[in-house]
């Protein structure tokens, strides 16, 4: 929920403030408060731009096109996307070495293409398939 990651954030940047301040000692190990004031108000400000509510939506997105080309293909790829100024420039699929059941290139692209633009809500500038090949 988008109302839990403040807090959430907090949890993960208070300690790492905490930890600063007591390294240095002295005069430094006062500001834990205005250290987590700092923290809160960087928080916020990030929420308030709705740049995590983004990222969530689009690693929903991405899981549920690996899991529709898991389906399809019988090899559940790792999907990345990137994001510049707002707009989708580009969705990765990547599989680890070829897919279990036997489709041309072609195929798993058209595949690929078509559960990117089902899925994803923004239309991406282009898609990148690559395959893992491990020496052997």
């Amino acid at each position: 929920n988008s109302t839990l990651m403040p807090f959430l954030m907090l949890s993960i940047f208070c300690p790492v403030l905490r930890l600063t301040t007591y390294n240095f000692g002295g005069f430094f190990s006062t500001l834990n408060f205005s250290n987590t004031l700092l923290a809160l108000f960087l928080c916020l400000c990030l929420f308030g731009c709705s740049l995590f509510g983004v990222l969530q939506e689009s690693m929903q997105q991405a899981d549920a096109v690996s899991q529709d080309l898991e389906k399809v293909l019988g090899t559940k790829p790792f999907v990345g996307f990137n994001w510049n100024n707002g707009s989708l420039t580009s969705v990765n699929i990547q599989f680890q070495g070829f897919p279990q059941k036997e489709k041309s290139l072609e195929k798993i692209g058209e595949v690929a293409k078509k559960s990117v633009m089902t899925h994803f809500k923004s239309k991406a500038e282009q898609l990148v398939i690559s395959f893992v090949i491990k020496k052997q």
